[in-house]
């Protein structure tokens, strides 16, 4: 905790700040002007955020990349009824790494920062872990209570494998390229420009119905939003995406083991 003292803080948020910081990992805002190493004392946050000119041109392009997103979604989902499922979810997740790609190219200012070694690594461990273990456990019983109430959970593994797709295709196309992608666009791009305009809490909670939504499936709604919760929780307190990225990819790949080989 000494550590996080010395450390100068963010006048919005006050959280602790990496010496030369350009953005808040926290709350998303600005520092520009501020001497790398120095903190002026942070002023108490105003309740209500005003949603100037300038506010509106950065808080744009979120509602662009989302729509972008949400299209990716939409027509890999679609073009599956056309195509082998595989197929369209490659197609659908080169577009998505393209376009999260360039996001954070143009974005570069808050989203590189995130994607630095974090600071205080074994506490993240710590806190990575247990969330790992709750969301874990969250969505066992949950896909089981649908499974009960007989609600038809689709296998993704036996999609890959009816198409002749090898198994080690679904864990990367399934879960270590979801991981990384909507990490990097959701947690690291979307929150952080949010929390300019709503703060850290409400970013926290409207990235996660964004989440939510982008799955496309009316039943996993209060799941997937859980699990936002969860994952733009832990890019809050770690100030990395590094942590969401290994929880998320994990949780996919273990979804996609109780699965079993399809056959």
């Amino acid at each position: 905790m000494a550590y996080r003292r010395a450390l100068p803080g963010c006048p919005d948020c006050r959280e602790p700040l990496r010496p030369g910081a350009r953005f808040c990992p926290r709350c998303g805002i600005a520092l520009a002007g501020r001497t790398p190493g120095t903190a002026a004392p942070a002023p108490r946050r105003p309740r209500r955020r005003s949603w100037t000119p300038e506010a509106w041109r950065r808080f744009a392009p979120v509602l662009w990349f989302y729509a972008a997103f949400l299209a990716i979604s939409v027509a890999g989902a679609v073009a599956g009824a056309f195509v082998s499922a595989p197929s369209a979810l490659l197609a659908a997740s080169v577009a998505g790494a393209v376009l999260v790609l360039l996001c954070a190219v143009l974005a570069r200012r808050e989203v590189v920062p995130l994607l630095r070694p974090a600071p205080l690594f074994r506490v993240h461990v710590l806190l990575t872990l247990p969330l790992f273990a709750a969301l874990a456990a969250m969505l066992h019983f949950y896909v089981a209570a649908l499974a009960g109430l007989g609600f038809e959970v689709p296998s993704l593994s036996a999609m890959f494998s009816d198409a002749g797709w090898p198994r080690w295709s679904v864990f990367v196309l399934g879960a270590a390229v979801p991981g990384v992608v909507e990490e990097i666009g959701l947690r690291g791009f979307v929150q952080t420009r949010l929390g300019e305009s709503l703060g850290a809490r409400g970013a926290l909670f409207a990235q996660a119905a964004l989440f939510a939504f982008l799955h496309l499936l009316p039943a996993s709604f209060p799941s997937h939003f859980l699990l936002g919760l969860g994952l733009g929780w832990l890019r809050l307190v770690t100030g990395s995406l590094y942590p969401g990225m290994a929880v998320h990819a994990a949780l996919n790949a273990i979804a996609f083991l109780r699965e079993g080989p399809a056959g």
